[in-house]
């Protein structure tokens, strides 16, 4: 009878120890997991930072090259960004896939510059200037057909430094 109660009294230890470890083993676990977790968003936050940093530095940079040509007013055209700004948005809202909405957006302006590259192309093509061989009547379409590429590749480079 000794012997048996041993006997019984060990495999009750046994299965407090294996629950002891068990807790142990779990806590440990869980414990790294919200710490690796921490990490993982601290880690998030510094990416963050960091592509905003460089997406401001890229803008910058764009920026000065502008000044340092000279004449940045020939640079900006607010219908050919209208047309590119409202082309992107709709295309990052409705396309479906994956990509994220930054990449969308990128995506949609490097389509909608060439769509008004198209635009100016056929302005040039259908204008009495082309026609009469007068270069300063084809301004207006030449700015619409060159800066449109110019702003889609723009915000494309930049969404993809920020995405």
């Amino acid at each position: 009878f000794l012997i048996f109660t041993f006997f019984i009294a060990i495999n009750y230890f046994n299965f407090k120890i294996f629950d002891i470890l068990d807790q142990i083993y779990f806590y440990s676990h869980a414990n790294s997991a919200v710490e690796q977790d921490k990490q993982k968003q601290k880690k998030e936050i510094e990416m963050n930072a960091t592509k905003i940093v460089c997406t401001v530095i890229y803008v910058l940079m764009i920026a000065g090259t502008l000044v340092m040509v000279g004449n940045v007013g020939q640079y900006i055209d607010m219908a050919s960004a209208i047309v590119v700004v409202v082309i992107s948005v709709l295309f990052a809202a409705t396309a479906k896939g994956d990509d994220s909405v930054i990449q969308k957006f990128g995506n949609g302006a490097v389509r909608a510059g060439w769509l008004g590259s198209m635009i100016g192309i056929i302005g040039i093509f259908g204008s009495d200037g082309f026609a009469a061989g007068d270069l300063s009547m084809l301004g207006s379409a030449m700015v619409v057909c060159s800066l449109t590429v110019f702003y889609g590749y723009f915000f494309k480079i930049g969404a993809m430094i920020l995405d």
